[in-house]
């Protein structure tokens, strides 16, 4: 058998070793998952003077790391809001987490529930979602430290472009190699 090994040239080793570099790569592409960078988030609230609250997002990465989010127009005159729902500006999550934004439920100046949502990955933005459907307290309103709601979990989407790259490129190779094979049976059933 070591004879046979050694006769053979370095044109059948290297055949050896592609095959096994693509098939490598192929089990180590598909079988990669997406990392997952999800994110708790919470919304902050604490009093701003009479009538008025201050909100922002509170959020903790996949890593542990906390970080605080105020929008530009983050305090809220209750007795002001004339809309059922109304949204702040955007922010930014840090790393990969998308965009985000406070959104205030009122039924009047004593019945307001704060909420946020979350843009999609096309960039619409999903529906609010809300980690209490009671009403803030008159205490919670009035608070003047940050009062943090329930923290809710909020999908990252991780872009892989290199990974996404090696995988088309493999859709492309069986694709290839089966216009090949089917050319090449067709070739000996019926033209040869």
């Amino acid at each position: 058998m070591l004879e046979w090994l050694r006769g053979r040239n370095w044109g059948w080793w290297l055949g050896w070793v592609v095959l096994g570099v693509l098939v490598g790569g192929g089990v180590w592409a598909f079988s990669s998952g997406k990392p997952n960078h999800d994110l708790q988030l919470q919304v902050g609230y604490r009093g701003a003077g009479e009538g008025r609250i201050e909100v922002g997002l509170y959020s903790t990465d996949y890593a542990g790391e906390q970080r605080w989010h105020l929008p530009s127009d983050n305090v809220l005159t209750l007795s002001q809001l004339s809309e059922r729902y109304t949204y702040s500006q955007a922010v930014d999550l840090a790393g990969y987490g998308p965009r985000a934004r406070v959104t205030t439920l009122s039924d009047g100046p004593e019945d307001v529930q704060l909420g946020f949502r979350v843009s999609r990955p096309n960039g619409s933005w999903g529906s609010s979602r809300f980690p209490s459907r009671e009403a803030l307290t008159s205490a919670e309103r009035e608070s003047a430290d940050w009062v943090l709601s329930r923290a809710l979990a909020v999908r990252v989407h991780v872009n892989q472009p290199l990974l996404a790259g090696i995988r088309l490129a493999y859709y492309v190779l069986f694709a290839f190699l089966v216009v090949i094979g089917a050319t090449m049976y067709v070739w000996r059933r019926w033209l040869n």
